[in-house]
């Protein structure tokens, strides 16, 4: 782990992981979890003051890890709240003295939120949980004590901050709903806002408004709310976006705000204009913006390119509108967006490499989820597969978001069906343009559900793959039922998970088809994977090898549901890609 607090502008690996940034109350600096080159993580500190950002890696004597909340305050310092068991302990770090940390506090909370302080006396807030009661309490600037401001029953999510004043807008969570409310901290009181049926999304901090959302005659729709009137303002220009919306940040007068809006593969940055109820595109490259501050200075951006894993840039107005302006420029060719012929219609992929139809190895990658989707930011095994000359088609099946409701729903009630077809047919149409000497058949590579499928789409045509990597699988949506975290559970209750296919294949268990599997197998799972527990993966290897089958297996000692995009992760990501290439079997 880097031990140096001096301004880093090394070249970025683009795996290089951004986790848990945060942006103080002026959007100026910021400060994350960045992985280094030795695998390990540490708080690094953005400071945008000059023309271009400033990165420092904060020396720390103790472990970070990604549960560690790092938080800019207005000293120029960087509070980091660092979890163990039930407890948190908040640490000082000093950008200007390496290898130092003060210990501010300990505080008995499982659950723990941070927010930046507008007023310079205090350092920041903490929103803590512990069993039935959250507290919100200051953390003072000067000998930096905690004081309880307030507390309610239950929790409270999406806080943000109101003017004037110390008063904060948040979603109060107690007895299975959640009802939005204003906190006003100088009086310690608690009022609820006057219209209970919406949700708050984000703050305006010198506009004293509130953008949330509610349930509208044609689906969700975005307002602005001012706690002194009576009722929510619904834009018609909001509402006639079209695609999946993501607010993003708003301006501080309110004015402006970023949105992120999703359709298929592709996502785009857009700036409303409340005053005139318009939206203007932002010109920038392909990109996933994934997080944004707008303060004084202006609105940054943590986004999700092609070619790296997280990166910043600012948006500007300019003489044709807004542009994004990368910290760092594009390397490399993006990825391109092709339709396919499916079981029942057209799928989208993003393909990255050369092209599928004459590269010498070709790989379908499927997505997690299943309410999930491939889209234009970075993806570390296809991003190194292109590197190396294979083609990857990243294949959105029915069951992907972001194609409307019959595409995304066509899976319920019918796990590995639709979807699987999707990915049989796709792979028919990639072989036969491919047919010829030295092009081989392709590849499958998966994660999460993904990996279930891939594994699914290896026993119903046993000789049509090369090879295939499995990572974090399980055996049946049944068996992880029976094993898997609440919300787990839910999901596949409400998707139909548990409904047994009636068509020549059968019931979607890996275990019963485990004898139908030929092709070279390559299974990953994390230790400590808290969506798929790694015994679906234990189970499905033993059943293998008594099938015959000797498939290569790995599991990754403290890994989580994501060991290829963890720290640490490059021999295994090296191992992957070798496997797919044929030079690893």
């Amino acid at each position: 782990m880097s031990r140096s607090s001096e301004p880093d502008r090394r070249a970025e690996s683009p795996q290089q992981a951004r986790l848990n940034l945060r942006f103080d109350a002026r959007g100026v600096r910021a400060a994350c979890l960045g992985s280094g080159s030795d695998g390990g993580l540490a708080v690094e500190e953005w400071d945008w003051s000059d023309t271009r950002p400033l990165v420092r890696r904060l020396g720390t004597g103790r472990p970070v890890t990604a549960a560690c909340q790092p938080l800019p305050v207005g000293d120029g310092r960087v509070l980091v709240a660092r979890p163990d068991g039930t407890r948190h302990t908040l640490r000082l770090l000093n950008p200007g003295t390496p290898d130092t940390e003060e210990t501010v506090a300990v505080l008995p909370n499982s659950r723990l939120a941070t927010l930046p302080s507008h007023d310079s006396d205090l350092l920041a807030w903490l929103i803590a949980t512990d069993g039935g009661e959250t507290t919100v309490l200051a953390v003072d600037g000067a000998d930096h004590p905690l004081r309880p401001v307030v507390a309610v029953p239950g929790r409270l999510a999406g806080a943000g901050w109101l003017a004037p004043g110390r008063r904060l807008a948040a979603n109060h969570v107690t007895g299975g709903r959640s009802v939005p409310v204003t906190l006003d901290l100088a009086a310690g009181s608690v009022e609820p806002l006057s219209t209970p049926d919406i949700g708050v999304l984000l703050t305006c901090h010198r506009a004293g408004s509130a953008l949330v959302a509610g349930r509208g005659p044609d689906g969700i729709r975005l307002g602005w709310l001012d706690p002194a009137a009576t009722g929510v303002r619904w834009p018609a220009g909001l509402a006639g976006i079209r695609g999946e919306v993501l607010p993003l940040a708003a301006d501080p007068s309110g004015r402006w705000l970023a949105l992120r809006v999703t359709t298929g593969a592709r996502s785009r940055l857009l700036i409303h204009d409340d005053r005139h109820d318009t939206s203007h595109p932002v010109a920038a490259p392909p990109a996933v913006v994934r997080l944004a501050a707008w303060g004084t200075a202006g609105l940054r951006v943590l986004y999700s390119a092609p070619d790296r894993a997280a990166a910043t840039g600012t948006v500007e107005p300019d003489a044709t509108g807004w542009t994004l302006r990368p910290t760092e420029p594009a390397t490399g060719e993006p990825p391109r967006i092709e339709n396919f012929a499916g079981a029942a219609g057209p799928v989208e992929a993003v393909v990255h490499g050369p092209d599928w139809r004459t590269a010498r190895r070709v790989v379908i990658a499927l997505h997690g989820g299943p309410e999930a989707a491939w889209d234009l930011g970075y993806q570390a095994v296809p991003h190194r597969l292109g590197e190396v000359g294979v083609s990857v088609i990243a294949l959105n099946q029915r069951g992907s978001t972001g194609y409307g409701a019959a595409h995304r729903g066509a899976i319920v009630g019918a796990w590995g069906v639709p979807d699987l077809a999707d990915i049989r047919a796709v792979a028919r149409t990639v072989r036969t343009a491919r047919a010829g000497p030295g092009r081989e058949r392709p590849g499958l590579y998966g994660v999460s559900y993904g990996a279930f499928l891939a594994l699914l789409a290896v026993a119903a045509d046993p000789h049509a793959w090369t090879s295939c990597v499995a990572v974090g699988p399980f055996t049946s949506a049944p068996a992880l039922h029976a094993e898997a975290a609440p919300a787990v559970r839910s999901l596949i209750e409400r998707l139909g998970g548990l409904v047994t296919a009636e068509d020549r294949l059968g019931a979607r268990d890996l275990i019963r088809l485990a004898p139908r599997l030929r092709t070279p197998l390559f299974v990953v799972h994390g230790e400590r994977d808290p969506i798929i527990p790694v015994a679906q993966s234990r189970r499905l290897v033993a059943g293998l090898r008594t099938a015959g089958h000797l498939p290569r297996y790995r599991e990754v000692a403290g890994g989580g549901h994501d060991p290829l995009g963890e720290p640490g992760a490059e021999p295994l990501l090296a191992e992957v890609v070798s496997f797919l290439t044929g030079t690893a079997r």
